[in-house]
């Protein structure tokens, strides 16, 4: 049977990518510093993000110790970030944390851009 050439990244490596994404950046890690933490090259992580190349398995592991959270959580387990890291996080902020999962890309990026001009210090005229 011949092989049939795959164009497009797989739904599945898309979705871990994005929430590679997602975590880094929450966390104020650059691709270049998360690419340090594990070992690869910044360019490596914007194709794992991207979809474009496969995460496997023990890279997904080192990664997931980079960014404090469970493999599980990367590939699409439901719920917020395990671990330490929500310890003492209220109901309110848990909610933004699950309504932040259902936006899309997009959004999220919009939203990160809004919330980084808002904390921006201020430059006196």
């Amino acid at each position: 049977m011949p092989r049939i050439a795959v164009t497009q990244p797989h739904p599945f490596d898309v979705e871990v990518g994005a929430r590679i994404a997602l975590r880094r950046r929450a966390l104020g890690l650059s691709q270049t510093e998360l690419g340090q933490g594990v070992g690869i090259t910044f360019q490596q992580v914007q194709k794992y993000e991207r979809g474009a190349n496969r995460v496997s398995a023990s890279r997904l592991f080192e990664m997931s110790k980079v960014l404090g959270v469970s493999c599980g959580w990367l590939m699409g387990e439901h719920g917020a970030p395990s671990g330490s890291d929500l310890s003492g996080i209220d109901a309110s902020a848990q909610k933004l944390l699950a309504a932040w999962e259902r936006l899309a890309r997009r959004d999220q990026d919009a939203v990160l851009g809004l919330a980084q001009a808002l904390s921006a210090p201020k430059q006196d005229a």
